[in-house]
């Protein structure tokens, strides 16, 4: 091969790996896949505080350099969990009224698509033993309920969209004990719904529990906004 032209076989930052690969091949723990996970479990358990994410210093926190930091900061702002900014670079994202509005709305039909052709409703439910949910755990059960929810049916696809919008909805979601009185109690109904495997009976709960949650967007924003730079 003429050695002017062998470069261009090369693979580069930007070029498509094989079909069988994904980009993150979850079965290689590399570097960017640990500071991944971390970055993502703090963001999703609230240890994450507003302000600018530094990159240097998750680097040095993770004992690793700074290119895989960035490559998982890249990846969870293309989730839309975090967003990049001109001026303080990485931070987190707190959904507006309006965005706020539209995800509970649609995580609402998601889920009733997902209710609608469960094919084992109930069966094997990881949330089935729970029977106490703290405030502080309310966020959890709720992600962990939803997953079993989006388990049970076939369509891989919506089960990656109803665990997305999961992950979008997390900031609100730790806040809404706040505002809702009756929500450690809603989400242990919902789960003993799911349980027992009456269908129709947590379709209609989830319809009221979005649209309790639609009608107090506003409310929920300002605990978001409150909430930030205090510790969890």
């Amino acid at each position: 091969m003429d050695k002017r032209t062998s470069t261009c076989a090369r693979p580069t930052l930007f070029a498509p790996g094989p079909l069988t690969t994904a980009p993150w091949d979850m079965s290689d723990p590399s570097a960017s896949e640990r500071a991944y996970q971390k970055l993502k479990s703090d963001l999703l358990s609230g240890a994450l505080v507003a302000g600018p994410l530094d990159i240097r210093r998750l680097a040095d926190r993770f004992r690793m350099s700074a290119t895989p930091v960035r490559e998982a900061l890249a990846r969870l702002c293309a989730e839309r969990l975090i967003k990049q900014t001109p001026y303080h670079g990485y931070i987190l994202v707190r959904p507006s009224a309006r965005t706020l509005e539209d995800l509970y709305d649609l995580s609402g039909s998601l889920v009733d698509l997902c209710l609608a052709q469960a094919s084992r409703p109930g069966e094997g439910a990881s949330t089935a033993g729970r029977a106490y949910v703290s405030d502080r755990a309310y966020a959890e059960a709720l992600g962990d309920l939803l997953r079993d929810i989006a388990a049970s049916q076939p369509s891989l696809v919506l089960s990656e969209h109803v665990e997305a919008l999961g992950d979008r909805l997390n900031p609100a979601r730790r806040i809404e004990p706040r505002i809702f009185r009756s929500a450690v109690k809603d989400v242990s109904l919902l789960k003993a719904d799911w349980a027992s495997g009456d269908i129709a009976a947590l379709r209609n709960r989830f319809e009221r529990f979005h649209k309790s949650r639609i009608a107090r967007v506003d409310a929920l924003v300002r605990a978001m906004a409150e909430h930030d730079g205090e510790p969890d």
